[in-house]
């Protein structure tokens, strides 16, 4: 090999490997160091030529690890992001579809209601939590308004967690159709829900740069997410008008 490029904190035993065979390598990094074990994130920086960061945001937060190893961050560490926003506009046709075919999977009439989904494992991290209050006050203030959560790994058995969810998720009435509050496993529609729907609600207290933004303003939907979350407070980010930017304390409005 002439050079390595590898993917995430994780692949850091690969860069070992490199280091004892003279090989060149690169990390793209897209993990916050505030929730990754400091170890991996040492030896990440140690043995990689070049640290490349999937946002400013996010390299921000590794700057305590570098100034305790005296690394050099301005010559070996770059920033690159992951993907480019791209907006797009479902037709007519595929909004009416769309909508559709979530009405059949809910059982409720969508055609005419507001539609807020959210998407990614349920999880702390995630914040499933906040997805479950925000569609509990929404009840009160917009009764209209239909609360989809799409994605695996729930767990009615995960003290941590799972269990507490499951309790939140019944004061809810949560899968009722008289209710506002749906769940969904992940799978094929995905995009349906996407394309049907009027704004993604990404309440993660720590997510980079998760796909599912992205996939979203390809859905032509608007993204509400938290500030100092995620790694779209970049400035090349800010500029797009259909990403809003909130503080935890701002949920009800």
């Amino acid at each position: 090999l002439d050079y390595a490029v590898l993917n995430s904190v994780e692949s850091y035993p690969f860069a070992k490997a490199f280091v004892r065979r003279s090989v060149p390598n690169a990390t793209y990094i897209h993990e916050f160091a505030d929730n990754m074990p400091v170890g991996k994130c040492f030896w990440s920086a140690l043995f990689s030529d070049l640290i490349v960061f999937s946002s400013e945001t996010v390299r921000d937060s590794w700057l305590n690890i570098f100034t305790d190893m005296r690394f050099d961050v301005a010559r070996d560490t770059a920033v690159i992001a992951q993907r480019e926003l791209r907006p797009g506009v479902p037709s007519r046709s595929e909004f009416k579809k769309a909508r559709n075919h979530l009405s059949r999977l809910l059982g409720v009439d969508c055609s005419s209601r507001r539609i807020v989904y959210g998407a990614g494992n349920v999880e702390w991290r995630k914040g499933v939590d906040l997805f479950v209050l925000t569609a509990q006050m929404a009840r009160i203030l917009d009764p209209e308004a239909i609360f989809v959560w799409i994605g695996d790994r729930r767990n009615h058995e995960d003290i941590h967690f799972g269990v507490w969810l499951e309790k939140h998720l019944k004061e809810a009435d949560a899968d009722n159709p008289s209710g506002n509050l749906f769940l969904l496993p992940a799978g094929d529609y995905y995009s349906d829900l996407g394309r049907a729907a009027d704004v993604l609600f990404l309440p993660s207290r720590l997510d980079p740069l998760p796909n599912v933004v992205f996939d979203a303003i390809s859905f032509g939907s608007h993204v509400v997410l938290f500030q100092n979350a995620t790694g779209f407070d970049d400035d090349c980010y800010t500029p797009f008008e259909k990403i809003v930017r909130v503080g935890y304390g701002d949920l009800v409005s």
